[in-house]
């Protein structure tokens, strides 16, 4: 089942969301918006069983995301 939502948001995001489309290939701005709860989800899944989101770097260094409302700093 699946419902209608009627999402306003600026125009930064929106162009955020559109860059997103293409670079992930997705069919909808919905898809990419789909995408994006997915992933977050399964970070504040981890975050809350004691996990960390580390971003290794091109060049092999690491950095810790701090997601506010998340992560303990």
């Amino acid at each position: 089942m699946s419902s209608v939502l009627n999402i306003r948001m600026k125009e930064e995001t929106l162009k955020q969301t559109i860059r997103l489309q293409k670079s992930f290939h997705a069919p909808s701005k919905s898809d990419v918006i789909r995408r994006a709860i997915e992933l977050s989800d399964a970070i504040a899944s981890s975050i809350k069983e004691g996990g960390r989101v580390i971003i290794e770097n091109q060049d092999g260094s690491k950095s810790r995301v701090i997601l506010p409302g998340l992560t303990k700093e």
